[in-house]
């Protein structure tokens, strides 16, 4: 099914009200959404206190990263507002990933582990 502006991987639409987690931290990885209406806090728990990462807003990508490397949910994303979210399965996903070069293959999971690195440092073991 073909969505707006000729994206063929947008198939359905999600909705969140507001308080309501998108996916937790720790989580497998299933989904990533992308933002068509509201806003979403984004936030890790850090010596066990929840800390507030940044927020998403429309046309932001939520859980990317775990499709690309198949790595646990680095944050929780909630709701603050009402939000509608457009559902990128992993399947579909992984089409897309299955066309690109393998170049931007690795640029991709090269990026991710590094992100994911630098996350790890910023937490204390």
């Amino acid at each position: 099914m073909a969505g707006k502006g000729g994206n063929d991987w947008v198939t359905k639409r999600v909705p969140f009200g507001a308080g309501q987690e998108i996916f937790r931290e720790g989580q497998p990885p299933r989904d990533a959404y992308l933002i068509e209406r509201g806003r979403v806090e984004v936030s890790r728990v850090i010596q066990g206190e929840k800390v507030v990462l940044g927020y998403k807003e429309v046309g932001d990508v939520l859980g990317e990263m775990a499709l690309i490397d198949n790595q646990p949910r680095m944050a929780t994303a909630t709701a603050v507002e009402p939000t509608v979210c457009v559902l990128i399965t992993a399947s579909m996903f992984q089409e897309h990933m299955n066309r690109a070069t393998p170049l931007l293959r690795k640029l991709l999971v090269t990026f991710t582990k590094n992100l994911r690195d630098m996350a790890d440092r910023q937490r204390p073991h």
